[in-house]
């Protein structure tokens, strides 16, 4: 049973988390009114999806499905919060995590489909507020999603954005776990850049994983788009203006899985530690796993003993056995992170020129086909198109993806999922 990075916060957040994971336990009878309702609603749940926007036929619709444990299209409460604002109206759940739940909704103005971050105010940890401050402060962002409203409406705290696609974590899923080169560089250089942006404004994220980078929707569909900003802390002093200055001996907060080795011992979290997180996602891509992910099949419930053993393991691996086979840049993408400082700022243009150069070297176009637009779409060679892929000779087998998407680009798959958000993780663990 993949985690999807089995998130970690600090102790104090912990017990929110095992109510979290409690909260997925679902009864027979439960399930069985799920799958009753997927069978009434398989027809003209297509057809209302159409109307608004959202068309998912039906073998990605049985994958998402798959993907998803709760009856979803449930108003919170019983239906009592219909609308926000006076101006959103809220629809079907689509997530939930250990603090918010996520609703699909519209704006009752112009018909967009929006996403609404519901919190409720009894949280004893309440971070919407705090997450609402921080979008402000990247608000304008390329690849940040546009706070359209925040407030409080009844006993919750909402927060109203536009509309975001996927979360990676779900693509590489649909797409065997396995992500070819060309996806990874073309993902890599406008991460680098998402994380540079954060940093530019005097913030580090903290918690950089798959499901925190989403693509957009519509003309925004090949961009990719950063998230979840509940852990984000600001490095730079509003008062001072100067750098944070350095501590240890801290409580452990994020992923394990994708954490830098600084987080576990316990380091104050700096720019170095987003970019080397960074560099584990970028490998857990191309590789499918990491060497410290589920070893020997062992699962710990025990939080400081998975912590533990993510770090001991990760101490232990050298950078040139993670990334033994793969280009040497991902190599130097590490090495850069990890030789960083603490008050350091990393060389975002160099990490660039590294995947710049490589996806040069292989030869390879910047047409932003992803691995599950091959898989998403039929293929529709012409002649000509035909003709010329004989001429490439060798040089197709570098830029065609891996068998698998091969075997399932004649599937024809209109693909616009509904919103996904990094709540939805916990729903994709009990899935698998």
């Amino acid at each position: 049973m993949d985690s999807g990075g089995d998130r970690v916060r600090a102790p104090q957040r912990q017990s929110r988390e095992e109510d979290q994971y409690r909260s997925l336990d679902i009864s027979a009878e439960q399930h069985q009114q799920y799958q009753q309702m997927q069978k009434q609603q398989q027809q003209p749940q297509h057809d209302k999806q159409q109307g608004t926007g959202l068309m998912v036929e039906a073998p990605l619709q049985k994958s998402l499905s798959n993907m998803s444990v709760k009856s979803l299209p449930n108003s919170p409460e019983g239906g009592r919060l219909r609308t926000v604002a006076n101006k959103y109206a809220v629809e079907g759940m689509v997530g939930s995590g250990a603090f918010c739940k996520v609703y699909q909704g519209s704006d009752l103005t112009n018909h967009e489909v929006v996403g609404i971050k519901l919190e409720d105010t009894r949280t004893e940890h309440a971070q919407l507020m705090h997450e609402s401050r921080l979008y402000n402060i990247l608000r304008g962002g390329k690849g940040v999603p546009n706070m359209r409203w925040f407030g409080k409406e009844q006993d919750y705290n909402v927060m109203v954005l536009d509309l975001l696609g996927p979360n990676l974590l779900h693509l590489f899923k649909v797409c065997g776990q396995r992500f070819s080169l060309k996806t990874v560089i073309m993902l890599g250089y406008q991460m680098i850049d998402r994380v540079e942006y954060v940093h530019s404004r005097g913030l580090v994220h903290r918690d950089l994983k798959p499901d925190n980078f989403l693509m957009g929707c519509g003309r925004q569909g090949n961009q990719v788009f950063i998230i979840d900003f509940g852990l984000a802390k600001e490095y730079i002093d509003p008062v001072t203006r100067r750098h944070i200055p350095f501590r240890d001996r801290k409580s452990f907060t994020g992923t394990a899985r994708y954490a830098s080795r600084n987080q576990h011992r316990g380091i104050e979290h700096s720019r170095r530690d987003d970019i080397e997180s960074l560099g584990y996602i970028l490998m857990y891509f191309l590789r499918g796993n990491l060497p410290w992910q589920g070893q020997n099949g062992q699962r710990f419930t025990d939080q400081k003993q998975h912590e533990y053993m993510h770090n001991k393991i990760k101490m232990d691996t050298s950078i040139e056995d993670l990334c033994d086979g793969y280009p040497s840049q991902f190599a130097d993408f590490l090495h850069h992170a990890r030789g960083l400082g603490f008050y350091e700022q990393p060389d975002y243009s160099y990490l660039r020129s590294l995947f710049r150069d490589l996806f040069i070297q292989k030869k390879f176009q910047l047409d932003h086909v992803y691995d599950w637009t091959v898989y998403t779409q039929p293929p529709q060679n012409t002649p000509q198109q035909h003709q010329h892929q004989q001429q490439r000779g060798s040089s197709q087998a570098v830029n065609s993806p891996p068998v698998h998407l091969q075997n399932r680009a004649s599937n024809t798959v209109s693909y616009c999922p509904p919103l996904s958000k990094p709540e939805y993780r916990r729903e994709v663990v009990a899935a698998n």
